[in-house]
């Protein structure tokens, strides 16, 4: 059971996310569109900026392979200033937190030194939302669930993982017992992870 392997990653999505998932250029105008109230999001990327090619090869294989509408806040909003700590970007990722079903906290070796994922993650979790980590493996051949670092073990983790589908989906695991899951998809609607 690999977590998600940014050797995979690079493997299976390759360089196609910069032709295809550029970042989209928003003038003062556009961004009202993404600050729309009617605006869904199935998955809101929780991650260290440090780990952007990563970030950006997971967000193409969530769209293009998944289906998934992921915000990831210099991809959706790159005139969003995250280096500071302002009350206006805090306001405005609180909003788009609200209209997620779901937050994914990719934990890399970075996260520990992330301001904002601390905070998007307790934010989410304040909310009641789906929460799940996302746990990024620089080695290959990692796995045997993942058991978090401090409070993050108290969440389901996804890994990558081969269905009967012919193709690779991600995987809800339990946080205390690795053999109970639940494709993505199900987990986002409601259900738990559970023994198969």
């Amino acid at each position: 059971m690999p977590l998600i392997s940014v050797k995979e990653l690079e493997r299976r999505v390759g360089d196609n996310y910069q032709s295809e998932v550029a970042i989209k250029s928003i003038t003062e105008s556009a961004l009202q569109e993404y600050l729309n109230p009617k605006r869904e999001y199935d998955v809101f990327l929780c991650h260290s900026s440090v780990d952007e090619p990563t970030i950006r090869r997971l967000n193409f294989w969530l769209e293009t392979v998944l289906g998934l509408n992921v915000f990831v806040d210099w991809i959706e909003m790159p005139l969003l200033d995250r280096a500071n700590v302002t009350s206006e970007t805090a306001k405005i990722l609180r909003d788009v937190m609200k209209r997620s079903k779901t937050l994914l906290y990719a934990f890399s070796e970075n996260s520990p030194n992330s301001t904002w994922m601390p905070w998007e993650l307790g934010f989410s979790d304040g909310l009641n939302k789906r929460i799940a980590i996302a746990p990024i493996s620089y080695y290959e051949g990692v796995n045997d669930g993942f058991e978090g670092q401090e409070y993050l073990g108290l969440y389901p983790y996804v890994i990558i993982q081969d269905s009967t589908r012919e193709r690779r989906e991600l995987w809800v695991h339990d946080p205390y017992n690795h053999s109970k899951y639940v494709i993505f998809e199900s987990w986002q609607r409601g259900l738990e992870p559970y023994f198969h």
